[in-house]
Formats: structure tokens, sequence, C-alpha cells
């Protein structure tokens, strides 16, 4: 459990902070460039992950320490590259462009600003509170106590949080890859071409195709289609996402079906709990549902990492990061209640499947419906402030 906090902590600290603190490297007139760095970013990271997910099982598989698997190697490994990353990363401090602390502790910041905006908004008579632009411009009531300047920021902040909201079924769908789908996997037949796929190996497909279409949708797919701008990126990333999980239900069918008709296997004229699957499914079957939700993958988190840095003030830039990675977790938390609910009402198999796709498709219409109201950017908000 130690490790497990401190590794906790640690993510909890750099994630947010280090996507924003590269981003803060370029001035706002390089936008182009700024998005590119997302992309590279996330290509870093699942270059790391493809190496991690590949290299470091067959380590502790055919590598022996201590007369067992070499797990200290496993880890060992991993940990020197920590290091001389870290190593690298200070040395270069000297060149970085670092935007400085506020002195204040900012979501708290923010929750007063709400909370004494909504009483002031509560207590106002109808006359004040239509001079301040009605309920919908409820937050003006702090202006005076906070400056309006931060509690535009609260206001954009808040915005960008309603918008991103309806991601957390996107990640309860997408999560569910590393589960659901190594168990279908292990229902199939993992022998490609005369080697049999570990499911950590299968696990690695994700990865793999992350790098490869990066790239691709960076250099030659979005320049040539201007009017894909970055909610419409997250929409259809979103909806591509929902759409692997249907193909991965109604693959399940088959899968299924002939597993259940394979024979298991003898060991001394005694049969064992695993079944003989050189008759299931192929393992090559799953590649179409990777392709699609890998796709939808690369869509929606690059660039939703760029829209809630871009979408928010100065200040907000690190805490916007962080909500979105919050949306991530919650999706890991939600799949807990739903799987709790789908054991108790027995439903399993391809089912399972499509009420996930269902859940998700729900959060979909939730998120295009925000976004036809989202029509004010950073950049606008800033020129009212000059104003």
């Amino acid at each position: 459990m130690g490790p497990l906090m401190l590794i906790a902590f640690g993510t909890g600290g750099i994630k947010p902070c280090v996507s924003a603190h590269g981003a803060d490297q370029y001035l706002p007139t390089q936008e182009k460039q700024r998005e590119n760095f997302f992309a590279m970013f996330y290509f870093s990271i699942n270059s790391g992950a493809l190496f991690a997910n590949i290299f470091m099982p067959t380590i502790k598989d055919y590598v022996s320490c201590f007369g067992s698997q070499c797990y200290t190697l496993a880890f060992g490994i991993p940990t020197i590259v920590f290091l001389v990353a870290l190593i690298v990363f200070f040395a270069g401090k000297k060149y970085y462009r670092i935007v400085p602390p506020m002195g204040a502790f900012l979501p708290l910041k923010a929750v007063k600003v709400m909370g004494y905006a909504f009483l002031k908004c509560v207590r106002a008579s109808d006359v004040e509170r239509s001079q301040a632009g009605g309920w919908k411009k409820w937050l003006s009531f702090a202006e005076n106590e906070y400056g309006r300047s931060f509690v535009e920021e609260v206001r954009m902040f808040g915005s960008v949080v309603v918008v991103i909201a309806p991601f957390i079924l996107c990640w309860m769908i997408h999560d569910q890859y590393s589960s659901e789908w190594i168990y279908q996997f292990g229902h199939m037949d993992r022998k490609i071409g005369g080697y049999e796929v570990s499911t950590e190996v299968n696990g690695a497909i994700n990865t793999l195709l992350v790098i490869t279409l990066l790239p691709i949708l960076v250099n030659f797919v979005y320049p040539n289609m201007p009017r894909l701008t970055s909610l419409r990126k997250m929409g259809l990333g979103y909806f591509l996402i929902i759409i692997s999980f249907v193909v991965a239900g109604f693959l399940d069918y088959r899968v299924e079906e002939l597993y259940d008709a394979a024979p298991y296997l003898e060991q001394d004229g005694i049969l064992t709990d695993e079944k003989d699957c050189s008759t299931c499914v192929s393992g090559v079957w799953q590649i179409p549902q990777f392709f699609l939700l890998t796709l939808g993958e690369v869509m929606v988190y690059a660039t939703g990492l760029n829209f809630v840095y871009h979408e928010v003030g100065t200040q907000m830039k690190a805490m916007s990061m962080s909500f979105w990675l919050i949306t991530i977790s919650l999706g890991s938390l939600a799949i807990v209640s739903v799987e709790e609910s789908l054991v108790y009402a027995g439903i399993h198999g391809p089912i399972k499947y499509f009420v996930y796709s269902g859940l998700g498709s729900v959060g979909l219409v939730i998120f295009v419906v925000l976004a036809q109201f989202w029509f004010v950017s950073i950049d606008e908000q800033e020129g009212d402030l000059l104003d």
C-alpha cells in the first residue's frame, strides 16, 4: 500500500503540472506549436508505456533473480530511467520559462469566489440582479471583492469543467479495454504465426497504435480538415470509443460460442481447467476494435489537454489540467458502481458491452448539447477584460 500511495501522490503532482509547464514554454501566438507539443507529449508517454509493456514482462519471466522471477530487475530498470530523466529535467531548468505561483491556494480561492457571489446574488434586489446581468452573470457579484480578472478566470474554468464532465462516462468505457478485452482475449486463440501472445503484450496493442496514429493525425489529417475544431475532434473520438465497444460486443458472441465448445486440456490423462483454444476465434480479430478505440483515444486525450489549457486563464491552467485528469479517475471509479449493478442484475457477456456503450452514448449526447453552447474562447474573454 505504501508504494501505491507514493505513486498516487507523485502522479497527482506531476501529471497536471508537467503538461501545463511544457505548454507555458510557447508564446500566445504559437498556438500551432503548442498543439503539436501536446501531441508529442502524449506520444512520449505512450512510447515509454510501450517499452514497459513489452520488455518488462519479458524480463520478469525470462530472467531469474534469487531463484524466482526477476521482479527486482523489472522494477529496477524503470527506476533508473526515472532517475536519469529527473537529472536531465533539472539540468535544463535555466532554459525554462517558469510561470511563478500566484501565492494562493486556487481551488479554495475559487470556492470562496463562488460562495461569495452566490450569497450576494441571492441577497440582491431584483433591480441589482438585473443590472448585473441576472443569474447568468451571478459571478460578477464577486468582482468588487476578488477583482474582475480572477472572477472571469473562475467563470472560464467553471465552463470548461461543465463541458468536459461528460467524458467521465467516456473514460469509464475506455478503461474497460484493459480488463474486459483482456478477459475476452483469454477466451481466444492466442497463437499468432506460431507464437503465443501473452495478455501483457496484447495490452500493448493500444499503445503501439497510439504512437502510430498520432503522427498521422497531427501531420496529415488535422491540417487538411480545418473545420475539425477541438470540440469536434473530442466528440468524434468519443463516438469512436463507443463504436469500438459495440464491435467488441458483437465479436464476443462468437468468441464465447467457440470457447464454450472448445475441449478441456488433458494432463497425465486428467482433464484440467484450461481449454484448448486452437479452435477458438483468433486473437487477431481484436485488432479492429483496438484500432477504433485508439483512434478515438488519440482524438480525445491529446486534444482535450490542449482544450483545457487554452480555454482558461493564466492562473487556472494547471488546475484545469488536473480536472481533465480527474474525469479519467472518476471514470475508473464509475466502473466499480456499474459492475456491482451488472452483477446484481445478472448481466454479463456481450450484453455487458452494449450496456457500457449505452451509458457512454448518454454522456456523448450530453457533451454534444453542451458543446453547442460553447461559444466563448479565451481569446475573446481576454479581449473583454481589456475593454
